[in-house]
């Protein structure tokens, strides 16, 4: 069955007074849609009904003839043509015709004709409304093109307009909507905003609520200035929600300081709420911050919703979608939530425990004073420990630099002054070489009734190694340096040779320092110190004792 069935089936009711009629439906054998003709109003003409549903019927457009024998039609107070197959921009000059309406109802439009060019494309479309007309809702429409210098012609009283959700592509193009004084309320949601004109809302002084969702806002709302709200002191609701904006403009708001109470910024990208934006805005009672990425709140911005919310007693701010974190570190945090008055319906919000669980806030603050006790014990064991490790490593720096440090140890420690040496010589060698100490030269000493001091017999047990090779140092009238390639490698004789260097300069001792070289080794190959202070060292080269002459190991026992 069809419309056009459906309205020869009002035979019965012809002439009579309705208060409302629907016909709904009726849209069989017209999968392109069909036009209402003359024919049609035969019946419809002749009843006089306030409000007129003609709701999914495959309705395309409304022919002229039609129209003309439509003698009844203002009578209609509310229309509904939602669900039909209207191309809306270009209906929309037949609604001066219905000069009783308050109401237009034309959501959901399935128009066809992709070809037609948009009523809305041409460069200043003009609209003349009935004077009535009070509420518009054009939502999931499919017009197109660019909304350019839209012009309400005439006297009218619109204060709500839809033009949502278009499943075509509609764009601002830096559009501005004109004569429509009396508009309080506009959904533009959906409409591609990237390119638009600051003054697009100029010539609308008295609306109060803007919605604009998916409207591509980011670079026009973050950055631009003036205001694209400039001049609007009605403005008390505007929701920008799903804009990928991620921070505002502080002055966007500047002429709604004492007038917008709602503001939605939900399902963004926003980690943070933009305080200094918030702090001009006096009268604000509702912030949507839901579906962003706020895992927390600072001080400063929990202290201003608090202060917004003395002042109004009305003040919420909703958080839903957010991935909030139950944690020590937000222990502040936690603390206001577990009190505030300003966050809607906070026990039912989700947070992430530190085990990784998801649970409500409610729950959560069931158990809150055992939370802080185990933050607290938590903090104060990480600070233990903390400077446990801290004391700890700065010590073993600081002994570190002060074992390998031959400069640090010069300028910290004066040589000991002596009138007379409890040794004559203090024997520096390495471990690989101490068969040779033992076997050859401490015999010769004890011979010779020397004096000495070596590692094996003089240091103190337990005592610091550069402590007691200082001391060894300082008790001895010289030094003597077994070198063999092993010593150079070895860290505390190295130490020793350098320290010794370093003594000798200080303490005006030019011949401290014995070198007896057991190996074949090059001047190049000893420290640079040693090298430097050649000339004041008297190096002996031991001879090999298998192929050596007795006289020769004679004159270097005579010349030690």
């Amino acid at each position: 069955m069809t419309i056009h069935d459906a309205l020869q089936g009002l035979y019965g009711v012809k002439g009579r007074k309705m208060d409302s009629l629907l016909l709904k439906g009726f849209r069989e054998r017209f999968p392109k849609g069909s036009t209402l003709l003359e024919a049609d109003m035969v019946y419809l003409g002749s009843i006089c009904v306030k409000n007129l549903f003609l709701v999914d019927d495959g309705i395309a457009a409304i022919g002229t003839e039609c129209m003309t024998a439509w003698t009844t039609k203002t009578c209609i107070e509310v229309l509904d043509v939602s669900w039909n197959m209207f191309h809306m921009p270009n209906t929309l000059p037949l609604l001066v015709l219905f000069s009783s309406l308050t109401h237009l109802y034309a959501t959901h439009s399935d128009d066809i004709s992709a070809g037609k060019r948009s009523i809305l494309a041409s460069s200043e479309p003009i609209f003349f409304l009935p004077r009535n007309l009070l509420y518009i809702n054009m939502a999931h429409n499919k017009m197109s093109g660019p909304f350019i210098n839209m012009t309400i012609g005439g006297h009218n009283s619109l204060k709500v307009l839809n033009i949502s959700n278009s499943n075509r592509h509609l764009h601002c193009s830096y559009a501005i909507i004109k004569s429509l004084a009396h508009l309080k309320e506009l959904d533009m949601s959906g409409v591609d905003c990237s390119l638009i004109s600051h003054n697009m809302f100029s010539e609308l002084p008295n609306i109060s609520r803007l919605t604009a969702r998916q409207c591509d806002l980011k670079k026009v709302i973050a950055f631009n200035t003036p205001s694209i709200f400039k001049g609007l002191h009605n403005l008390s609701s505007v929701d920008i929600s799903s804009n990928d904006l991620d921070s505002l403009n502080i002055s966007l708001f500047a002429d709604q300081k004492e007038s917008l109470n709602s503001l939605t910024l939900s399902r963004n990208y926003f980690d943070r709420i933009p305080t200094q934006l918030l702090t001009k805005l006096t009268v604000l009672e509702k912030l949507d911050m839901s579906n962003n990425l706020i895992s927390t709140l600072k001080e400063p911005e929990y202290t201003l919703l608090e202060e917004l919310n003395t002042k109004s007693g009305k003040m919420q701010i909703a958080l839903f979608g957010n991935p909030l974190v139950c944690s020590c570190d937000n222990l502040d945090f936690l603390s206001w939530l577990e009190t505030t008055q300003a966050v809607y319906k906070k026990l039912d919000l989700m947070c992430s425990t530190p085990e990784g669980n998801q649970m409500k806030i409610g729950e959560f603050l069931d158990s809150f004073d055992q939370f802080k006790e185990d933050c607290v014990s938590q903090t104060w064991l990480i600070i233990s420990i903390t400077l446990t490790v801290l004391f700890f490593v700065l010590g073993l720096l600081s002994r570190a630099a002060w074992r390998r440090s031959v400069w640090l140890r010069v300028m910290c420690r004066q040589p000991v002054k002596h009138t007379s040496y409890t040794s004559d010589i203090y024997i520096c060698y390495c471990n690989d070489d101490s068969g040779w100490v033992a076997k050859t030269l401490i015999p010769w000493l004890d011979e010779k009734e020397i004096e000495y001091l070596f590692e094996d017999k003089s240091f103190q047990p337990g005592r610091d190694s550069a402590d007691n090779i200082m001391d060894a140092i300082d008790c001895s009238r010289q030094t003597v340096f077994v070198v063999s390639c092993s010593f150079l490698e070895q860290e505390w004789t190295t130490f020793t040779l350098r320290l010794t260097n370093e003594y000798s300069y200080r303490d005006g001792r030019q011949n401290m320092n014995i070198i007896i070289l057991l190996n074949d080794i090059k001047k190049s190959e000893l420290p640079k110190l040693v090298r430097k202070n050649w000339d004041m060292i008297r190096p002996l080269r031991w001879p090999n004792e298998n192929n050596t002459p007795p006289e020769k190991l004679t004159a270097f026992q005579d010349r030690f």
